[in-house]
């Protein structure tokens, strides 16, 4: 039991404070409630799987031989409920709840209106991909999701939407495509085909690429390709192509879609040159 002194200091006249010094505190003998009580809570916190590595020790703050004085008694039930459990990944410990009843972790809803406004800010070329069809139909799919891919094998990809009523039409038309890279002044077309369900062309000057699909008169450029592999993405297809014909044809500024609308732009000198 600790013990305490006590030494009487004169205050006023017939008054004197009594001053309480308390002895050093004693070292808990085991036989003590308190340090029972504290052991067994200790047998209870699960040791890690890696628990006599030097870095488990240290960030633990114990020796090996009280890693192994824990990890030898037993687990009981009072204090297994909310508990957390020591593991090791790639030799770091790292707490993991493990209570009964687990909270789902969701990943935070994306509004599809801001999902659209975030990637509005990144701008976007516009092209479109047209086809032939069996009956000597020309089809065209406007597309800003064009990107290449690969230079050796020379791979385009453009994305196209699940539900493009015109992505089918182009399918059912065979493998070969076409890519024509609008002008700036050509913001009409790509609408215009966009829009429309039929008659896609009505008004459009085209003219046969070397492969024999629709090439846009006016465009920048063009790129003839043949689809070799069709990935499910999501609500869109990535449809991966190889080119086996290209040439630019003229020095127009490109078409571009940026926040929601349609533009171009006026390139800068590099920096340093």
């Amino acid at each position: 039991m600790q013990t305490s002194n006590i030494q009487l200091i004169p205050f006023l006249s017939g008054i004197s404070l009594a001053i309480v010094k308390p002895s050093p505190p004693r070292p808990l003998a085991p036989q003590h409630s308190i340090y029972r009580s504290s052991v067994e809570m200790l047998a209870h916190l699960p040791v890690c799987a890696d628990a006599f590595s030097p870095r488990c020790r240290s960030a633990a703050g114990g020796s090996a031989a009280a890693w192994r004085e824990l990890s030898s008694r037993p687990r009981g039930n009072k204090f297994r409920e909310g508990r957390t459990k020591l593991r090791m990944s790639s030799s770091i410990c790292r707490t993991v709840p493990t209570t009964r009843k687990r909270i789902k972790q969701m990943a935070p809803t994306l509004e599809p209106a801001f999902f659209r406004e975030v990637l509005g800010q990144y701008p976007t070329g516009v092209v479109v991909v047209t086809a032939m069809s069996p009956s000597g139909e020309p089809l065209g799919m406007t597309v800003g999701t064009f990107t290449s891919v690969s230079l050796d094998p020379p791979l385009v990809a453009f994305m196209p939407s699940k539900n493009s009523s015109s992505w089918r039409a182009l399918q059912e038309s065979g493998k070969r495509y076409c890519i024509n890279v609008l002008s700036a002044d050509q913001q009409r077309i790509g609408r215009d085909i966009a829009v429309r369900k039929s008659d896609k062309f009505t008004g459009i000057e085209w003219k046969p690429s070397r492969h024999g699909n629709p090439l846009i008169v006016g465009a920048v450029a063009h790129i003839d390709c043949d689809a070799e592999t069709v990935h499910d993405a999501g609500d869109h297809y990535i449809v991966i192509a190889r080119v086996s014909d290209l040439d630019i044809h003229n020095t127009e500024y490109p078409l571009v879609f940026f926040r929601g609308g349609y533009g171009s732009f006026t390139p800068q000198p590099a920096a340093g040159s």
